[in-house]
């Protein structure tokens, strides 16, 4: 990405408002697990390496074998990338729109 991109793509997560999170089911802990996210969570989709991924107005991954369920804030961080599109004529991020992005 360019730097502006980056500028408009850094601005769109960190404008929003909180309250994303995904949780699921760890087996080897035997407990449930509250992730914050830094995107929406809609169309949840899960693969084969443990992965959640999301998709809206940005396309969320959540690699659920990098969380140490038992110090969730300090390993969610480096669990999760979000990829976007942005248009850099009107500087809005373009929507992933739809179900089944993967």
């Amino acid at each position: 990405m360019t730097r502006p991109a980056l500028e408009v793509a850094s601005k769109a997560l960190l404008g929003r408002s909180h309250g994303m999170q995904l949780g699921y089911y760890d087996s080897k802990s035997n407990k449930f697990v509250g992730v914050d996210t830094s995107y929406n969570t809609h169309h949840l989709q899960f693969d084969w390496q443990d992965r959640i991924w999301t998709d809206g107005d940005v396309l969320g991954e959540l690699d659920t074998t990098k969380i140490d369920p038992n110090n969730v804030e300090g390993t969610e961080a480096a669990a999760q990338n979000a990829w976007m599109r942005v248009d850099m004529d009107t500087r809005k991020v373009i929507p992933t729109s739809g179900y089944a992005t993967l």
